[in-house]
């Protein structure tokens, strides 16, 4: 035996030996909350603060790692740690990586990954789990486009690497891919979050992983003795950002007045003519009267005397639109006997978003348990059940109505000769559907008794379960297996109703949908981790297989005979019965190699043999591979010295990844569509033609980065990467005989590059106070290196080399006409040489947006973005202030485009509209009012905008009360918060900045919602 003595510094002194695993005082008594981490190597952590203790270890050849929580960890040969001083670690530089298949500390990483904060985890009150991830890790841009309560953020990492397939990370959750709905898992139940980004870190999962890794390791239980927390708050939402500002009911009819009136004169009639004829018609332009006069607007185009608005208080948005409720419960118990350990949750959801009857309520059910069953033998099972419902009102109907409808159109009925609303028999007042509005205020419509009567609805249900056992044979030789099914299945309806709006004539529509995901992965994995001197050496190989199968059903009928009924058999008229299922497995076979010496110089390389059906036998498998090394220059010993330095490492990667995810299970077979057009006579379609030659879409990947940890007060991760993405699966032209327009093919290249800065701080460190801050930087920019053609028109962007994927390309605004009023583009100017080149030799400005010529104008995608967090530490007190921002890239409003037309009567009008062209105004920005048909309003950059904002995403206040009070109440921890989501939002652009998403598009998204809650969090 060779005994080795340890004292942790600011402990009380204490005595143990390992027994059989366990750490025990001389009487034989386990020490409480002391485990031994490997028996093999003698490794452990203490985390009870019991002090001084010797082990006593069985070979003098064995390295001993020392660790402490808030202590810096030590890895010292028992030869050499006759006493073993921890100093305390105030940037815990060693937290833990969670990676493919297993877990490492940062320090000895060798690839790119970012680790979330728990933090970051417990301040924000958010439905999923992918919001969590905005600001929070360099390289990541995440977009909470929508305020849906339950709906999923768009997560793009490290820019966009298909044009075609798609861009999404892969989820791993309790180290299985994860394939059931991402909003199922319950955020509190997450005890760490690693976001893996470059091929060292990405490669091992292969064909999955071309995108990033998000990993997901959900809680466990520890501490001994059973430990219960609750958690609750509650609070409301709102809106983070206002809707437009629209003309009221009075500005509208000047508005309309003046715009008849000037389509009078564009048509040739006198100026006195025009305007007596414009307040005659007005009426039957606008088809209601708002006004107690038929013509409240005069032939000089002012209000009459006396007229009065009739329904004052009318307010689409008021009607469509409030604070409403946000409640949440979780409930856990957690703890560890010897050999054992569980985490039991409960939690609850209740969201009801801003949107009128818009909901998602969620109930989540997790049970995870390990034990070792023998002393070479671990298990466990993380077994999870959720239940949601959503409500969801057709929310970009809602905004485009409200943008769209002006408030002349009451949200009621309304008895004229009453003068007051109509009422039904229950004294309630008669939703008004409109069926006399003009087309472009939406007859027979109203939002608000779509909600009432009709029905959308959906309905989730999800358990996940993660089985694991691991046989730990001597000399650091393991093997290990792990099976992980999802299984998830989602039914939903939307119910027209047969008594009011468009679906009366129908007599009631049904929809109906149930949707069937199931998917399992399975891996036994071999591996042996030895430590001898001072080399450290990993070996893992193994065998995966995975299976996703999916299927759908959907049917619709309508003709209701009553009303409240929603399922088709209630229905008598047949429209759709659909079914379809989808089947892909994949294969792949794994390796990797660790190598360090010495904690000072690291190397790794992993390999993975994937097969995907997607592709036929000859091309299903796919070869991915990385390589990566790292160098710890702190650990040499001429850093020694040098005291201020904690961490000082270098690192760099290569490595390949693929992508067979082109949106269709059956890529490269030939594919027919069947179909009937009435119930005797059906038929096939050719749908899609065979690609036998399809294959992977490949992503190749530099990275070099440096890491720092100076005066244990600063932690700097500095990334640059270079990802290349070839064979892009896109749609390559067939010509039109074919009878198919497009095939599937691998054309084109794609290249993403960037520079990521990861910095935390902590800024000011006494007795009683403490500041930190986190700050994430990235600047990504995309580049196209190569497609199946010179240039691809796409909507309103243009693909062709060295442009970006989300570049616009469309006319170019050349103001209004000071003279006419009338808006203008430009249009170039072009001279065929003898040789019949064409070239521009100037511009002109054109009323006609299809004569202009069109330019590229800049992306959509910012050029950089990040996260910046505060957090104060006052005694009890903690204030944490995080900010998100983006810099750069372009949004097209198709909603501002809608509101500023020049004089469709009956569509709502912004209320810049006020400063529009006049002969009076004749500087204006905006062309004058007309109802001659005219494409001032088509799309050009007059509705391109930067895209640039910054939004105070969270702030948290919270009290922590004093442990000596706690004590007496016999409780372990009891804090009372304030939180609020979405505070403010300062942006270059009125619209909410994330409407537009990743493609910079917004078109009548619902905004993302403000949320405030009061919580409450105790345990005992």
């Amino acid at each position: 035996m060779f005994a080795c003595a340890l004292l942790l510094s600011y402990l009380a002194a204490a005595q143990g030996y390992i027994c059989d695993g366990v750490v025990v005082d001389e009487n034989g008594t386990p020490l409480p909350g002391v485990e031994v981490v490997d028996v093999n190597t003698a490794s452990f952590t203490v985390t009870d603060g019991d002090g001084a203790f010797s082990i006593e270890v069985r070979d003098r050849n064995s390295v001993l790692r020392f660790s402490f929580l808030g202590m810096v960890e030590q890895t010292v040969p028992a030869s050499e740690a006759a006493m073993i001083v921890m100093k305390a670690d105030v940037m815990a530089l060693d937290d833990v990586v969670v990676t493919a298949y297993g877990s490492t500390k940062r320090t000895a990483y060798t690839g790119s990954a970012t680790v979330v904060s728990d933090k970051k985890m417990e301040e924000m009150k958010v439905t999923s789990v992918s919001q969590l991830l905005q600001g929070a890790s360099s390289g990541v841009q995440v977009i909470s486009g929508s305020g849906q309560p339950g709906e999923d953020a768009e997560i793009r990492i490290r820019g966009i690497s298909s044009i075609n397939g798609v861009s999404s990370p892969l989820y791993v959750v309790d180290g299985v891919p994860y394939g059931a709905y991402i909003n199922a898992i319950n955020p509190r139940d997450i005890e760490s979050i690693s976001v893996l980004k470059d091929a060292a870190a990405t490669a091992l999962y292969g064909s999955r992983a071309a995108n990033g890794v998000i990993m997901i390791t959900t809680k466990k239980g520890s501490g001994g003795a059973p430990r219960f927390t609750l958690d609750v708050n509650t609070g409301f939402s709102q809106l983070a950002v206002g809707l437009p500002e629209m003309v009221d009911p009075m500005q509208y009819h000047l508005l309309a007045w003046e715009a008849v009136r000037n389509g009078y004169l564009e048509s040739g009639e006198t100026e006195y003519a025009a305007a007596n004829m414009a307040t005659a018609n007005l009426g039957s332009y606008l088809r209601v009267q708002a006004f107690n006069v038929p013509n409240p607007v005069g032939p000089d185009g002012k209000f009459v005397e006396g007229a009065e608005y009739l329904w004052p208080g009318n307010s689409w948005e008021d009607a469509l639109f409030s604070s409403k409720l946000r409640t949440e419960v979780n409930a856990s118990v957690s703890g560890s006997t010897d050999n054992s350990s569980y985490y039991l949750s409960f939690g609850y959801l209740d969201d009801n978003g801003a949107l009128t009857v818009s909901s998602f309520e969620r109930m989540t059910g997790r049970v995870n348990v390990s034990t070792t069953v023998a002393k070479i033998l671990d298990v466990g099972m993380n077994l999870s059940y959720s239940h949601s419902m959503q409500d969801y009102p057709d929310q970009s109907r809602a905004i485009r109505f409200i943008n769209e409808v002006p408030d002349i159109y009451p949200v009621y009925e309304w008895d004229y000769d009453a003068g007051s609303w109509r009422t039904d028999g229950a004294g309630d007042r008669i939703l008004d559907y409109g069926s006399y509005r003009p087309s472009n205020a939406w007859p027979d419509a109203n939002p608000l008794g779509e909600s009432v009567y009709d029905q959308r609805y959906y309905e989730q249900n999800n358990i996940t379960g993660r089985v694991n056992a691991s046989l730990n044979l001597p000399y650091g030789f393991k093997i290990s297996s792990n099976f992980g099914v999802d299984y998830s299945v989602g039914s939903g309806y939307v119910y027209y109703n047969n008594l009011y709006g468009w679906s009366e004539s129908v007599r009631g529509r049904s929809v109906r949908d149930r949707n069937q995901f199931m998917t399992w992965t399975l891996n036994v994995l071999a591996s042996w981790d030895k430590y001898y001197d001072r080399h450290h050496i990993n070996v893992l190989a193994g065998h995966e297989s995975y299976a996703d199968k999916r299927q759908y059903l959907s049917g619709s009928r309508e003709g209701f005979p009553i009303s409240g009924m929603y399922e088709l058999s209630g229905a008598s008229v047949l429209l759709d019965a659909s079914s379809s299922e989808d089947n892909l497995r994949m294969e792949a076979w794994i390796a990797k190699l660790e190598y360090d010496w010495d904690e000072r110089y690291y190397l790794a390389a992993n390999y993975r043999r994937d097969g995907s059906s997607r592709f036929a036998a000859s091309r299903r498998w796919g070869d991915f591979w990385s390589v990566s090394a790292s160098w710890r220059l702190s650990n040499e010993d001429f850093m020694k010295d040098v005291g201020w330095v904690d961490n000082l490492k270098i690192r760099a990667s290569y490595g390949t990844q693929g992508n067979d995810n082109i949106g269709t299970y059956y890529a490269w077979q030939g594919v027919y569509a069947s179909g009937w057009n009435d119930i005797a006579h059906s038929g096939y379609l050719v749908g899609s033609l065979p690609t036998p030659d399809l294959t992977w879409e490949k992503n190749a990947q530099l990275n070099i980065g440096v890491d720092a940890g100076l005066f244990n007060r600063l932690e700097l991760s500095v990334d640059y990467f270079r990802r290349v993405t070839r064979d892009l699966l896109f749609w390559r032209d067939l010509p039109p005989s074919s009878g198919i327009g497009s095939v599937r093919d691998n054309i084109g290249d794609v290249l993403n590059s960037g520079v990521e800065v990861q910095l935390n701080t902590v800024n000011i460190l006494t007795k009683n106070f403490r500041w930190e801050s986190d700050l994430n930087i990235s600047a990504v920019k995309n580049e196209i290196l190569d497609l199946p053609t010179e240039e691809e028109v796409n909507g309103l962007f243009k693909w062709e080399k060295g442009k970006t994927i989300y570049d616009f390309y469309i006319a170019e605004w050349a103001g209004v006409d000071p003279e006419t009023g009338s808006g203008l583009f430009w249009k170039d100017v072009v001279e065929t040489g003898p040789d019949g080149e064409e070239t521009v030799v100037g511009r002109v400005k054109v009323e006609d947006n299809s004569a202009a010529t069109r330019y590229y104008q800049g992306s959509a995608l910012p050029y950089l973005y990040g996260g910046f967090t505060n957090r104060f530490y006052f005694k009890g007190f903690e204030l944490s202030v995080f900010l998100y921002f983006s810099l750069g890239g372009l949004v097209y409003d198709y909603t501002e485009a809608a509101r500023m037309h020049a004089g469709n009567i009956g569509l709502n009008w912004d209320s810049a509209m006020l400063d529009r062209w006049t002969p009076d105004n004749p500087d204006a920005s905006i062309p004058r009012l007309t109802t001659a048909s005219n494409t001032w309003n088509s799309v050009s950059t007059r509705f391109l905008h930067d895209a640039s904002y910054m939004r105070l995403k969270n702030l948290t206040f919270s009290y922590s009360f004093p442990q000596k009070w706690m004590e007496r109440i016999k409780l372990d921890g009891l804090k009372l918060y304030f939180s609020a989501d979405n505070l403010f939002t300062v942006a270059a652009h009125s619209a909410d900045p994330e409407a537009g998403g990743v493609s910079g598009l917004i078109d009548n998204t619902l905004y993302p919602m403000r949320t405030f809650s009061f919580g409450l969090n105790f345990s005992f």
